[in-house]
């Protein structure tokens, strides 16, 4: 039942996809539907069968970098430590974001500068970019016809792979959330006192959270959430939230607080952690 919901909760998501990507070659853009892209990165050798297809979303960044809307350096070097034999993996340019020069659809696409964290904050998080993510993942996951798609996401990205997770169950079969903002009251209750959500964007944010859309996950598929101990950011408290709620709709999910901060890099284990569950 919970499949056929997604399947249905796609097909509402591609309708309308008459006029794709233009650019779709399965190697550097994927259709996202009605005229939109994602830009992807390969990383190893893409072969059409292999028997999981990983897909990484990557963080938010800072607001005040050179590039903000270009991916972390460390992400693409995290997403290259997964490269064997039966993976295929890419990382995803996620809406507004750039990768290469390359950029994906989305209305108010980041310039070259520093950005406001509020505004960008809010439109990362808004339904419209959930719409062009989860037909993507489709699109891919149809072209290459892995055994399993394994959605992976660090922060931002981790907060939009969880809600598409519980908004089109099926789709995903094993979902990796990385220092993820699950739940944006919790996480503004525990990660620094932050104050600087109105009550209509924190609405919002709670709305489309992993935290508020979780009770039509597939019971068959795997969610893993990894929080560091000393994590500033996205208190391990936040993931903590998360898998009780997981854990009381008898969901298959597997916590893991460990060494470490926010960023990747800060993380020495996650890495392996990771592979435990993908090979």
């Amino acid at each position: 039942m919970k499949k056929l919901l997604g399947i249905v909760v796609l097909g509402l998501l591609l309708s309308g996809n008459s006029n794709a990507c233009e650019k779709e070659d399965f190697i550097k853009y994927i259709s996202a539907g009605k005229n939109k892209c994602i830009a992807i990165l390969n990383l190893g050798k893409i072969k059409k069968g292999k028997k999981n297809l990983i897909v990484f979303l990557h963080g938010d960044g800072s607001p005040n970098s050179p590039r903000p809307g270009v991916p972390k350096k460390s992400h693409i070097r995290f997403a290259k430590e997964l490269i064997n034999n039966d993976n295929n993996i890419f990382l995803f340019a996620r809406p507004g974001y750039f990768i290469r020069e390359r950029g994906s659809s989305e209305e108010n696409r980041y310039s070259s500068g520093p950005r406001d964290a509020i505004k960008s904050t809010i439109v990362n998080y808004d339904w419209k970019n959930f719409q062009i993510l989860a037909p993507a993942l489709q699109n891919l996951r149809k072209y290459y016809k892995p055994e399993k798609l394994i959605l992976i996401g660090h922060s931002g990205g981790a907060y939009q792979g969880g809600t598409i997770h519980g908004k089109v169950p099926g789709l995903v079969d094993i979902n990796i959330l990385i220092s993820c903002p699950c739940d944006w009251e919790i996480r503004k209750k525990l990660s620094n006192g932050k104050k600087w959500e109105t009550k209509s964007q924190l609405k919002k944010l709670k709305k489309y959270s992993p935290s508020f859309n979780y009770e039509d996950i597939d019971i068959e598929s795997l969610n893993v959430l990894i929080v560091g101990k000393d994590d500033k950011n996205t208190a391990p408290g936040v993931s903590e939230y998360y898998y009780d709620l997981l854990k009381k709709k008898k969901l298959q999910v597997k916590l893991h607080i460990i060494d470490g901060g926010h960023g990747l890099r800060s993380m020495p284990t996650v890495g392996s952690i990771i592979k435990e569950y993908i090979n």
